[in-house]
Formats: C-alpha cells, sequence, structure tokens
C-alpha cells in the first residue's frame, strides 16, 4: 500500500504530500488510527482528502495509506419474512450476507410477479 504524509488538517479536509498515484475518488486510510477519507482533489503529487471522521488529534507528519479502491460501502438489507400468512404476521430480520446478490434477486423477484 502507497504512503503520503499529512502537510496539513484543517477539519474535516486533509491535504497529504507524496500522493503520486493517487486517483479521484480513492479511499484512504489517514493517521495511526485509519480513519476513513476520499480524495476529493490532487494537484501535483498532493491529495486533498474529505475525511468522513473527526480528525481530533491527527496532525502533520503523520501517514496517508493510499488503499486504490473507491470509496464504497455496503449495505445491509432488510427482510421481511412471513411468519404466518394467514395472520399477515411477519418475522423481521438483518441479513448481511450478500446483499448486493440479494438485492438483486428481490427486485428480479417483483419483475418476474408483475
Amino acid at each position: 500500500m502507497k504512503q503520503g504524509k499529512i502537510v496539513r488538517v484543517a477539519g474535516p479536509l486533509v491535504i497529504a504530500s507524496e500522493c503520486l498515484g493517487a486517483k479521484m475518488y480513492d479511499m484512504v486510510k489517514i493517521g495511526s488510527i485509519g480513519l476513513i477519507g476520499e480524495v476529493i482533489e490532487l494537484k501535483e503529487d498532493r491529495a486533498y482528502i474529505q475525511v468522513y471522521e473527526d480528525t481530533t488529534g491527527i496532525g502533520p507528519g503523520e501517514p496517508v495509506f493510499l488503499t486504490g479502491l473507491p470509496l464504497s460501502v455496503e449495505l445491509r438489507v432488510f427482510v421481511a419474512t412471513p411468519k404466518d400468512p394467514r395472520k399477515d404476521l411477519f418475522r423481521f430480520s438483518w441479513r448481511e450476507e450478500e446483499p448486493a446478490r440479494r438485492c438483486l434477486e428481490y427486485f428480479e423477484a417483483l419483475r418476474e410477479d408483475r
């Protein structure tokens, strides 16, 4: 994993140098605690990073780890399954395994029911 160095912190904005190879919208990890951020601007070897967590305690000289991956999140899927269809009772649960696949299957099933 490539590594840069923090030059300046201004609230949620972190400016890091030595970030050649970084790309717009890449996810980065900030400092030794690994705060999550996203590259929002590039100038020469500097990356301007929007940090999505509190930057208190982060300062110049700390490392910035370039993941080379776009910022992404995995969404949870809320599922209601019939407990007793005759009484319209449902059991609700969170399912975390393969949420994208389940969403796709859900919408395909809806389309087939039309």
